[in-house]
């Protein structure tokens, strides 16, 4: 028969399980703490512990403890299996080490010298803690003096140990779906809502516009500018951490406006207004998010400036239909007119027009990367003095049905998508080995000149790019000259730097193009290392009736002159344009006076004959008027 000194320590053991089983679930944490602490108070024992294995039960962790303050040695974080081989084996097979004598008990006493006798404690009460049935650890109740671990005690331990393995259940299923949610609705790089969540949230809001629960409804797209080319510029590690910060300055800006912001793509993000007012409401908040932007980024050592094409959808009560994905277009839409004007849009109709024109050239550009539609067609350069083609350089045409388009006509959209740089790339490589084609079947030593636009210039790997393309058409460093224009410096001169003396390391010359329409071209050609210049069309073109643009080709050919730079005159068309770049020193030129840019088939010996024979009238012409004037 029980004593009713049992009687009473089991009735306290149902309330207490009573209790534990009507722990109000907060978190995790807390609500194991409550359960643990509800175990060491009716056990009357001094610490309560749960411990969980690692590498295939060879490890014993300490997860939560629970402790009346009384013992001083510092419970270690694991329990290695080696050394303890006997305590591990009692876990796994055992219904409950009960041992009074956990000093002695032979499957506990390795535990004695670095954990037992430290602490103090000599009466131990482990139970096994399993979900699924399968164990995952142990629940280890500690008392400082020996003691008789009763039936009715291990029972309700292995309650305990019931409670907390389905609390440590319902926390990994709480975590699961949480990482779930996670990967669904969240971006894992900036940890901002995704598109998903987004759409989600826009279809609230405008259930509340219709139901006239807020002012209005506004969806701003952030379209980030060139991205892939800055991308291809800094790296994509540099890249990602650029995109984590823009994110977090966004979210900065839009918590203190109460605005909803998701990352919508890869260089998008999305911004949704659900107290939009006015037209006048949204287009302050674009400016908020300009003036945040103009501020740099810093990135290891180096400042990006990130600038943020904006078009934004607006639907105020009685307004358009109320349909998420046809704000979220139009949205869109406006930012692709945003990159094209510089300044914030709102969608408009006529927008769709234009948008689709250039969403269809984008389409068609790469196509004709596919099919390797762009060609270089070369323009010679001449030597004044020698009276002789020295140079060609090559510029871009793209072949499509049936007609040859120049830069022109699709730059811009190459640009603004990041097709520039793969373009440029395979463009360069069909450049060469046709440039090499015409230098052995002319038997010429000519060098080749190729323009290169901010991104292409400014990107990683192109430094090892072209020392390949040279390597293996077997070309020097020396018969490649760069043209780069102030944009490049612009952009980002400690790295335009960087690039032009590893250049100059392989011998290949770079000149700055279209000197003296920049606001601070002179300083340039001070500051960095440009082995020449080529003059601006806007100087080349009046130089016969402008008195200033003679002077200034004269004042920069002496510049160039006194720096040991090359200087090129592009763009002459005719007999005085000539003349006056002769009178004032310039000693290289092209132009369609002597030649346009024509496919490489066509540059033959006979060619570039009448070519340089055409140069000889010329000036044997020019030095006869001049004699007779």
């Amino acid at each position: 028969m029980q004593s009713i000194e049992d009687q009473a320590t089991l009735k306290k053991m149902r309330a207490a399980m009573i209790e534990a089983a009507s722990i109000k679930y907060e978190s995790f944490e807390i609500s194991l703490a409550k359960l643990l602490a509800i175990c060491r108070t009716t056990l009357g024992v001094n610490r309560v512990s749960v411990w969980t294995f690692e590498r295939g039960r060879q490890r014993l962790r300490l997860r939560h403890v629970s402790d009346d303050g009384h013992i001083h040695g510092q419970i270690p974080n694991v329990i290695e299996r080696a050394g303890h081989e006997r305590y591990f084996a009692a876990l796994v097979h055992e219904f409950a080490i009960d041992a009074s004598q956990a000093r002695t008990d032979l499957r506990t006493s390795e535990l004695a010298a670095a954990y037992l006798v430290p602490s103090g404690i000599h009466s131990m009460l482990d139970v096994p803690l399993r979900t699924l049935g399968e164990q995952i650890g142990v629940l280890c109740v500690e008392q400082l003096q020996a003691r008789e671990w009763h039936l009715f005690e291990q029972s309700f331990t292995h309650g305990v140990s019931v409670q907390v393995a389905l609390m440590m259940e319902r926390d990994e299923l709480a975590s699961a779906n949480s990482a779930l949610v996670n990967r669904v609705l969240f971006d894992r790089l900036t940890r901002l809502p995704n598109f998903m969540y987004a759409d989600d949230q826009l279809k609230q809001n405008l259930g509340e516009l219709e139901r006239q629960q807020c002012p209005g409804v506004a969806v701003i797209h952030a379209d980030i500018e060139q991205f892939l080319l800055t991308a291809n510029s800094l790296g994509q590690a540099i890249a990602q951490e650029l995109l984590v910060l823009l994110g977090r300055r966004l979210s900065e800006l839009c918590a203190a406006a109460q605005v909803f912001l998701a990352r919508s793509g890869d260089d998008d993000f999305m911004m949704l207004l659900r107290s939009a007012a006015s037209e006048q409401a949204v287009e302050a908040l674009c400016r908020s998010i300009i003036q945040a932007m103009s501020v740099p980024f810093q990135l290891e050592t180096r400042e990006v400036i990130c600038a943020l094409a904006l078009g934004y959808s607006l639907r105020l009560p009685g307004e358009g239909d109320l349909n998420a994905d046809s704000m979220f277009r139009e949205a869109w839409t406006a930012s692709r007119a945003a990159r094209r004007s510089g300044q914030p849009r709102r969608f408009e109709r006529s927008l769709l027009v234009q948008t689709a024109l250039e969403v269809e050239l984008e389409q068609l550009l790469r196509k004709a990367l596919r099919d390797d539609a762009f060609e270089p067609h070369f323009q010679p350069i001449i030597d004044l003095r020698l009276g002789k083609v020295v140079a060609f350089e090559a510029l871009m045409r793209w072949r499509h049905e049936q007609r040859v388009l120049t830069p022109v006509e699709f730059m811009a959209v190459a640009q603004r998508s990041g097709l520039i740089v793969p373009i440029g790339k395979q463009l360069l490589e069909r450049t060469m080995r046709e440039f090499v084609k015409i230098r052995q079947a002319n038997a010429a030593s000519w060098t080749l000149n190729v323009n290169l636009s901010p991104p292409e210039f400014l990107r990683e790997g192109l430094v090892a790019d072209l020392s390949a393309m040279l390597k293996s058409h077997q070309l020097l460093g020396e018969h490649l000259a760069l043209e780069i224009t102030e944009s490049v410096v612009i952009e980002d001169m400690p790295r335009a730097k960087q690039v032009m003396e590893t250049l100059q390391q392989l011998g290949i010359t770079v000149h700055l193009d279209d000197l003296g329409t920049g606001y601070s071209s002179l300083n340039y050609l001070r500051a960095l290392p440009v082995d020449g210049v080529k003059l601006d069309y806007a100087f080349t073109h009046d130089v016969e009736r402008n008195v200033r643009s003679q002077a200034l080709i004269k004042a920069l050919s002496g510049v160039a002159a006194t720096l040991k730079q090359s200087i090129i005159a592009e763009g002459v068309e005719w007999n005085g344009q000539l003349l006056h770049l002769r009178q004032a020193g310039i000693e290289l030129i092209q132009g369609f006076l002597f030649a346009k840019a024509t496919p490489s088939n066509e540059i033959t010996p006979l060619w570039v004959a009448q070519i340089e024979a055409l140069i000889a009238t010329t000036l044997a012409e020019q030095s006869l008027s001049g004699e007779a004037s």
